[in-house]
């Protein structure tokens, strides 16, 4: 790797029209770390030079030759991939987000709150991923690992959660310490929020045992 990229450099300055390394186009360097991060267009600089000037084994000329010439259609076909995941992603979180909207929807899975028009500050709902999305992408698109809550209650749990990827149990947690209040009220309707508490205790808990550990083919 040193030696191919002190050819590209030496090439690039010596020759006319020689194409060079450049940050942003080739590679990228994140977190202040002293690496490079090299990308579908870098890598494909990389293999060519490495096959046409490099002193190598004749098995690794032949590596880096099929990476010259193929790397960048598997690049397209995995961007391709990547693209309709996210957009399944966004219409799964949709979907979860407008039926909890609708007039016989439940609202916030939380509170019960819907956004009014007349509320000075109306509550927005949000779809948060039970099962944390990075971590769990064969879950990302799955409407049962999707739940509609108020974007203050996603803010605050994912403020409580810190950097860690989530998992439902976290949620159950974060319940049962912190938001319990929206669970309790006069004799009238306390009955009535104790039962829907349970019903989302056991759909919560049931979407951990079910997936805890079993990955779903995406």
């Amino acid at each position: 790797m040193a030696g191919t990229i002190t050819r590209i450099q030496e090439e690039s300055a010596g020759l006319e029209g020689a194409e060079g390394l450049e940050i942003g186009v080739h590679f990228d360097s994140f977190d202040g770390k002293d690496q490079r991060h090299w990308s579908q267009r870098g890598i494909v600089r990389l293999a060519k030079t490495m096959n046409d000037k490099g002193k190598i084994s004749k098995a690794r000329k032949a590596w880096v030759k099929a990476v010259a010439e193929v790397a960048e259609d598997c690049f397209e076909a995995q961007r391709k991939l990547l693209e309709s995941h996210e957009a399944r992603v966004k219409a799964a979180k949709d979907k979860v987000r407008q039926k909890a909207l609708r007039k016989d929807g439940s609202g916030c899975a939380v509170s019960g709150h819907k956004p009014s028009a007349s509320d000075q500050n109306p509550v927005e709902l949000e779809a948060h991923h039970l099962f944390d999305a990075s971590s769990r992408p064969d879950l990302a698109a799955y409407e049962e690992n999707l739940i509609a809550i108020s974007s203050s209650i996603h803010r605050n749990f994912h403020k409580w959660m810190g950097a860690k990827p989530c998992e439902p149990k976290d949620f159950v947690d974060y319940l049962l310490g912190n938001e319990m209040s929206h669970f309790d009220g006069a004799p009238s309707v306390k009955k009535r929020k104790e039962q829907k508490l349970e019903r989302l205790m056991n759909r919560v808990e049931l979407l951990q045992a079910r997936f805890e550990g079993n990955h779903l083919l995406y």
